[in-house]
């Protein structure tokens, strides 16, 4: 459609109701959709395409409304009978319709459709909701298209369906919103599908956007799920998954945040936070990934907290390369490594986690690290809950420390810090056990 008919579409709206406040809107959303199109012309045919598609659902969609309206009009006036039945007298039809029989179940049928179409409208005018359906029952059948209508505000809602176009979110503050993360599927195409290359992610936040409630999977080589490249976008409620590359990777300097997701089967890690980033990772599953669930990189100083962290083949959280930040009241367990390893002069806080089930140390802190470790629960680990090595120095105070198949913790030759304040029992070797050669302070165990 072009700018003209719209212009001519705006007009014989704004004639109709131009003395109403829809009428306004309507014209206001026509003028700005006018302005998209006039945008579009450095844009590729195809968005050009879907442009003009979603015009032509605003020209039906007005067509639709007025003759819904119209024939519910007739219905309540009683110049149509039930369907399928001789028309009745309007008295006839008036009674019917207050009673429940006869036309008062087309009626109501064609009332809902009334309601539904307006419903369409008002959003796709507005401008504030954006729907794609794979279908075709939606404005729109993939989420590019949207993307590239949408401004800062608006909400694009998917429909149940597989989606298999890399989003690249680039305008601020837009929500994708799934109807229900069990049938909304961001994936990888099929190998077959050789028009598609390898975006390298599926889902690139380069600003401030939401994704919630969707699933999103990653199955090309060299592919990872969602990259968080630049601003503090949200990810929240979703499934994410990779065959290949790490679920989630956070960007050098970036702050997403990472809430109630369930995050898992990655041949490389769950969540990789680079180089000074700094996310909120709070209240997710990630588990069964190939390489730590976690890995905190060069001065990154995550917030991890409420995490189950289970399953991994290697660490459940593992810090390098001067790694800081918090992991506070989660659960780790059961991961093939140490549950936690700190290592390469990292200095975390480790507070208030239940730390259990490795198949190695609860607790390793190594090559020159340090940390403060405390208020944990640190149990029922293979090797020493807490193991503390050459020329490592954490302070380990006020944790309940119990039933290691060796040491509560046991200091390595060469190492240094502090132990304060611990309560042990039940661990199957000593509860503390200093190799001689370590510096370490131990005072007011129990």
């Amino acid at each position: 459609m072009a700018a003209a008919d719209l212009e001519k579409l705006s007009n014989e709206i704004n004639g109709d109701f131009s003395a109403s406040s829809e009428g306004r809107r309507m014209n206001t959303a026509i003028s700005l959709i006018m302005k998209a199109l006039m945008e579009q012309n450095s844009k590729t045919a195809a968005i050009e395409a879907k442009q003009e598609e979603m015009c032509g659902r605003i020209e039906k969609l007005v067509e639709n409304v007025k003759s819904l309206e119209c024939r519910l009009t007739s219905y309540q006036h009683g110049e149509h009978g039930a369907v399928g039945k001789p028309a009745a007298s309007k008295k006839v039809a008036k009674d019917a319709v207050a009673t429940g029989t006869e036309i008062s179940p087309s009626v109501k049928n064609l009332r809902q459709t009334v309601e539904h179409q307006q419903e369409m409208l008002t959003r796709i005018m507005s401008g504030s909701v954006l729907v794609v359906d794979a279908s075709g029952a939606g404005f729109f059948t993939s989420v590019p298209p949207a993307l590239e209508v949408a401004r800062s505000g608006d909400t694009i809602v998917l429909r149940p369906g597989t989606y298999t176009d890399p989003l690249m979110l680039l305008t601020p503050d837009v929500t994708i919103q799934g109807a229900d993360k069990s049938t909304v599927f961001i994936q990888s195409p099929e190998p077959d599908d050789s028009d598609k290359s390898n975006p390298g992610s599926m889902l690139m936040f380069y600003c401030s956007c939401t994704v919630q409630n969707v699933t999103i999977a990653a199955t090309q080589p060299q592919c990872c799920a969602v990259r968080f490249e630049k601003g503090n976008g949200v990810l929240a409620d979703c499934v994410v998954t990779s065959s290949n590359l790490s679920c989630v990777v956070v960007s050098a300097g970036n702050s997403p945040q990472i809430i109630n997701c369930d995050i898992h089967g990655s041949s490389h890690h769950g969540i990789i936070c680079k180089s000074k980033s700094s996310p909120l990772v709070k209240n997710n599953i990630i588990h069964g990934n190939k390489q730590p669930n976690i890995a905190i990189d060069k001065e990154a100083t995550p917030i991890i907290d409420g995490n189950r962290i289970y399953e991994s083949s290697q660490n459940g959280v593992w810090f390098r390369a001067n790694a800081m930040g918090k992991l506070i009241n989660n659960d780790i367990y059961n991961n093939a490594y140490s549950n936690i390893d700190i290592n390469a002069g990292s200095e975390p806080t480790i507070q208030s986690n239940r730390i259990h089930r490795s198949q190695k140390c609860g607790i390793c802190v190594a090559e020159g690290a340090g940390g403060d470790i405390h208020l944990n629960e640190v149990f029922d680990n293979a090797y020493s809950n807490i193991g503390v090595m050459a020329k490592s120095y954490p302070t380990i105070r006020k944790n309940t420390i119990h039933a290691s198949k060796q040491h509560g913790i046991l200091v390595k030759s060469g190492a240094a810090g502090t132990i304060l304040d611990n309560d042990f029992y039940n661990n199957t070797l000593a509860n503390i056990k200093v190799e001689q050669g370590a510096t370490t302070s131990v005072s007011n165990s129990r």
